[in-house]
């Protein structure tokens, strides 16, 4: 992502891109996913 700024915050490592959009690793995707009845 062009322009992205990196930021850690906790065990995983997140990007923010320049509209904002924060990008989450899979792993993490996953296991929010999980529990959720909307995915």
């Amino acid at each position: 992502m062009l322009g992205s700024q990196e930021f850690l915050l906790g065990e995983f490592q997140r990007t923010m891109d320049e509209r904002f959009r924060l990008s989450i690793p899979s792993e993490l995707g996953d296991l929010l996913a999980a529990d959720s009845p909307d995915c």
